[in-house]
């Protein structure tokens, strides 16, 4: 099988705004991902409906209050960057799709005659199989717990170098 890499990602969407009243407005959104990795060893595919909403009153002038509500979704894969070391099992490197939900309320307005504008916003996002990067990590140490270089050891979980028992 030749050596082939690349990905392929599609999304469609749709957001469409709702004026009920000159005062209240709602915004609906919803959105259709797909996503397919080709590697030599690990291919992937991924696929989720996410969507958005957002309710707007405007009390006056001077002062609107809002409420959104959101899911958001990244697919997963296989990091690829250190899985040639050898030392760390190649499943390691697969992580699985990011998913989340958020919601915020606030208000924005004017005060003082329009001379001090003003937002006040409260949130909470929930992430499930957060997806995070950690750079200038390296496992060289080795089961006798030394590492290649002098001073390069990678530590497990408990800070304890590797050793027959805890590999890198």
């Amino acid at each position: 099988m030749p050596d082939v890499a690349g990905s392929v990602a599609r999304g469609y969407f749709t957001t469409q705004t709702f004026n009920f009243t000159d005062r209240d407005t709602l915004d609906l959104g919803v959105r259709y991902s797909t996503s397919k990795t080709l590697q030599t060893a690990n291919n992937s595919s991924f696929s989720a409906w996410t969507g958005s909403a957002s309710f707007k009153h405007r009390f006056s002038e001077s002062l609107l209050a809002y409420a959104n509500a959101g899911t958001s979704y990244r697919p997963g894969g296989f990091d690829s960057t250190g899985a040639s070391t050898g030392t760390i099992p190649q499943s390691f490197f697969n992580y699985a799709a990011e998913r989340s939900k958020s919601f915020e309320v606030g208000a924005k307005g004017k005060i003082l005659d329009g001379r001090l504008f003003y937002a006040l916003s409260a949130f909470y996002q929930k992430y499930d199989n957060f997806i995070a990067r950690a750079n200038n990590i390296a496992c060289s140490g080795s089961l006798t717990g030394t590492g290649p270089t002098p001073g390069t050891v990678w530590n497990t979980n408990d800070g304890t170098p590797p050793n027959g028992a805890n590999a890198c």
